[in-house]
């Protein structure tokens, strides 16, 4: 999952080198990059299977 998160960070550093940060895209990818981020650093901290499941059934991949 750390690799993942790592992975994670540096698509979402491409992103902003190679978009233009006022395009609708941009918003549009960069909010899906930042909740899939959220969700995985979420995923590393969990202590039971029970709080993994209720991380994942947070996820919501279309905000």
């Amino acid at each position: 999952m750390q690799q993942v998160s790592q992975s994670l960070a540096s698509l979402k550093q491409q992103l902003d080198n190679q978009t233009q940060q006022s395009g609708l895209i941009y918003s549009i990818l960069n909010g899906r990059l930042d909740n899939l981020q959220t969700t995985v650093n979420q995923m590393l901290s969990v202590q039971s299977a029970d709080q993994a499941q209720n991380v994942l059934n947070n996820y919501k991949w279309y905000k």
